[in-house]
């Protein structure tokens, strides 16, 4: 099977999600884009990084199920928050896979390999010990690519370019408050990884994503968020404070210490 079969088997499911007049709520329909935006940024990626023919394809068909289990997590639960719903959309993906059988044509294997991307894409981190190297390496770009396809999706909200009406995706930016909490701030600065829980605002959010320049995994990733300038247009919705302009300066600098290693 071709990647536009496995694509079209993956439409047809969300098609199953869509009400009597054909739409999907905004919640899904935003999901829908985003897989494509996912699967986009995993061709690039894997282009980059000179895989073979074989694992490119294997690399657009986890991006294109890695968040399969939103559709279902929306309509029982309206929200995408997995500890609200106490739905792990990553875990419960991997359920839908096999319930679905999405990937009967595939190997043990690749079935595997994309198991595995699906459940742990949306994890603090990839345990040790878990994977096998193969099926790591798939999880890891997985990863990456859903996390530029999403800091392309916030700039793009942010921006105005996008309009949402459901409070699953715009709750965030509702709350009161826009000064950053000082644990985000002295987290990101220092490069650390931070909690999503700590998040009370939209700043709090934004500053965050700062935050992922040190969890990018692969040279091509680095390079795509320093060529697109992700960081910079993201500079541009938080307060006019010189600490976010040393956030942004020592964010590049990560970038390109680890892209020149």
């Amino acid at each position: 099977m071709t990647f536009d079969d496995y694509a079209d088997r993956f439409s047809r499911y969300a098609d199953s999600f869509r009400s009597a007049d054909g739409s999907l709520v905004d919640a899904m329909q935003c999901k829908l884009d985003h897989t494509m935006d996912v699967v986009r940024y995993a061709g690039l990626i894997a282009e980059g990084e000179s895989f073979s023919v074989d694992d490119r394809l294997l690399a657009q068909i986890c991006a294109l199920f890695h968040d399969v289990a939103r559709f279902e997590q929306v309509k029982r639960f309206k929200t995408y928050n997995d500890s609200l719903s106490n739905f792990d959309h990553g875990y419960e993906g991997v359920r839908i896979l096999y319930a679905q059988d999405f990937l009967k044509e595939l190997s043990p294997g690749w079935r595997a390999t994309v198991a595995a991307a699906v459940e742990f894409h949306n994890k603090i981190e990839i345990p040790e010990g878990i994977l096998d190297g193969f099926a790591r390496k798939f999880a890891r770009l997985t990863r990456d690519a859903d996390k530029l396809a999403i800091l392309e999706l916030v700039l793009r909200y942010f921006g105005g370019e996008l309009t949402l009406h459901d409070d699953s995706l715009i709750s965030l930016s509702r709350k009161g408050g826009t000064e950053v909490s000082p644990e985000i701030l002295e987290s990101v600065l220092a490069g650390r990884r931070t909690s999503y829980r700590m998040i009370r605002n939209a700043n709090d959010f934004k500053t965050c994503l700062f935050g992922w320049a040190g969890e990018i995994e692969f040279d091509t990733s680095r390079k795509l968020l320093k060529e697109r300038n992700f960081y910079e247009k993201l500079r541009t919705f938080l307060p006019a404070d010189s600490v976010f302009d040393d956030i942004l300066h020592r964010t590049g600098e990560r970038l390109s210490c680890r892209c020149s290693k």
